[in-house]
């Protein structure tokens, strides 16, 4: 088990939620309509649920004695709202 997780730009919500996706459009490296081909081509088939934690982790449930957690994001992030609710 590692002492610490590191996360820089996650992309924790494969659903698309999230206000920093619509704002930051175009102000990214990578277009959001990227991301949502990307996530509807590798890890959406029919039968999955995408706000399982196991693939959008910004849903689980997280106790006290989760390992420290670092989380990187920019302000012109496509990410920002998700680390932000991660945290």
């Amino acid at each position: 088990m590692p002492a610490r997780i590191f996360l820089c730009s996650p992309a924790i919500d494969l659903s698309g939620a999230g206000d920093s996706l619509v704002s930051n459009e175009g102000r990214d490296i990578m277009p959001a309509s990227f991301l949502s081909t990307m996530v509807q081509q590798d890890y959406q088939p029919d039968s999955l649920d995408i706000t399982d934690p196991p693939y959008s982790p910004i849903y689980a449930e997280y106790e006290t004695s989760f390992l420290p957690t670092f989380i990187s994001v920019g302000t012109r992030d496509l990410c920002l709202r998700n680390g932000v609710l991660m945290y």
